[in-house]
């Protein structure tokens, strides 16, 4: 076993599963051209540029959470370390049950531009976010026991 490439995939880990959901868009809303406000179709632009930048920045974190996910796994066995992100990853994974209706919400106010699906989308997506507050709980209590296991077994370098 390399304990540098574990402990690369570990900081990886760590670092994808630390970019939350609901931070996609306002961290990349700067990338989209704003909409001009008495044009349609390109406002219906602007919220399917929004719905793809979500869904992309999502795909992106759960590869990432996943790839390093499953190097840790395949890179030991030391339950300390992979029982912990077996259950993250499991954890993650129910919450990658949202995206198919957050998506669908980015959709329907794509096709009907009217406040009332503006305002189902963010219903939607603050949904998302407070319903896996309780499984939150639970990975931010994992993501701190492996972090403080991993702090003893690859101990910081001493400063010579």
């Amino acid at each position: 076993m390399d304990d540098a490439d574990l402990e690369t995939h570990i900081k990886g880990f760590l670092t994808a599963l630390g970019e939350r959901p609901e931070e996609l868009i306002p961290k990349h809303l700067a990338e989209i051209e704003q909409p001009n406000p008495q044009d349609v179709e390109d406002f219906r632009r602007y919220v399917n540029d929004l719905k793809m930048l979500y869904g992309q920045g999502l795909l992106d974190m759960y590869r990432r959470i996943e790839s390093h996910g499953s190097a840790i796994c395949g890179l030991t066995d030391e339950a300390e370390i992979a029982e912990r992100v077996q259950k993250i990853m499991a954890l993650v994974a129910l919450d990658g049950e949202d995206v198919p209706k957050i998506l669908a919400s980015f959709e329907d106010a794509a096709n009907q531009l009217n406040p009332l699906a503006i305002v189902r989308l963010f219903m939607t997506i603050q949904g998302a976010s407070v319903g896996g507050l309780p499984r939150q709980a639970q990975r931010d209590a994992l993501i701190l026991d492996l972090t403080t296991y991993c702090l003893t077994r690859f101990p910081l370098p001493e400063d010579d």
